[in-house]
């Protein structure tokens, strides 16, 4: 941790000097093994009680400060999963290489890919505060799970064997200064429907359509700020000509719980008027890209002929 760090001038200094080294350890859902081993290294250096998981959880121990002792042990909690987006024209591989961190006025983010404050800044308080030899505190337990963006699968494989706090704290709010005494539930749904196939007689002409550029984001904390959903935006084209087109393909979206931003379909315009019919595909298109061009400035939906 030597040398200038892009964040040692922001406050709290001690969370963003964590926050910029956890940065640059791999940790999206279901690949926390560096992370995790990194908590485990960060306890055993400052000689903590630590224990680790099959499910790759980390709990480290500290004691009470002096005349601390006999106050209730509490229990801080936090996920090391990052959701990993990025933008579609990005090269960056989220199993090798540290996030690339930008500041703009008063905002911290990481170029074309997701910045992982969610939940990194709960882990990074977490270290600060194992790390200081100043902040009076009682007997406290830090809980680092696993898998949370994914369905809370760490936490639910935590046990009580190695917890004796009172208290918990869950670090993950998204107001800052309010405390929540609860919170919403979630919940993954699986869908499948069968394809009905037809082999296509007569004319026909092959499409390629895209929608990429929308600005999407996390599915609980923006879902209320009306962005563009990329796999709705294109169901909607695509079923504005029903009856004259047949989907090939269609693929769109990374994850459960981000906003799709690019979708990608292809498909056979059937007869002969193809192209009064695509003109009407495009002036669809168009109405639905000017309709999120609030939220979504830089949607974009190109059409493009291709050969089967």
């Amino acid at each position: 941790m030597k040398g200038k760090k892009m964040l040692e001038e922001l406050k709290p200094h001690e969370v963003f000097r964590w926050f910029e080294e956890i940065t640059r350890i791999p940790h999206c859902s279901y690949k926390e093994e560096k992370l995790s081993s990194f908590l485990v290294e960060f306890a055993k250096e400052r000689k903590l009680e630590w224990y680790q998981d099959e499910k790759k959880n980390v709990i480290i121990k500290k004691r009470a400060s002096k005349g601390k002792e006999k106050a209730p042990a509490v229990i801080l909690q936090g996920h090391m999963d990052m959701v990993c987006e990025k933008l579609a024209d990005s090269n960056h591989n989220f199993d090798t290489d540290p996030l690339e961190l930008a500041i703009e006025e008063d905002w911290l983010r990481a170029n074309n890919t997701t910045l992982g404050g969610d939940d990194g800044i709960a882990v990074s308080y977490m270290l600060a505060i194992l790390d200081s030899g100043e902040i009076q505190h009682g007997p406290l337990e830090c809980l680092f799970t696993t898998s949370e963006e994914m369905g809370m699968e760490g936490a639910f494989a935590v046990t009580k064997e190695h917890l004796e706090g009172k208290y918990l704290f869950n670090i993950d709010g998204e107001v800052e200064g309010d405390l929540l005494v609860g919170c919403s539930g979630g919940i993954v749904i699986t869908s499948t429907h069968p394809i009905e196939k037809e082999k296509v007689l007569g004319e026909a002409k092959s499409f390629r359509l895209k929608l990429q550029g929308l600005e999407g984001g996390h599915s609980g904390q923006e879902i209320h700020k009306s962005r563009g959903n990329s796999i709705k935006c294109i169901g909607r084209i695509l079923y504005s000509e029903v009856e004259n087109l047949r989907i090939l393909s269609l693929k769109g979206g990374s994850k459960h719980n981000a906003i799709p931003t690019n979708s990608e379909a292809e498909f056979l315009l059937l007869g002969e008027n193809t192209e009064e019919v695509l003109e009407k595909i495009h002036q669809k298109a168009e109405e639905i890209r000017k309709e999120y061009s609030v939220s979504d400035p830089n949607f974009e939906i190109t059409i493009e002929s291709w050969r089967l």
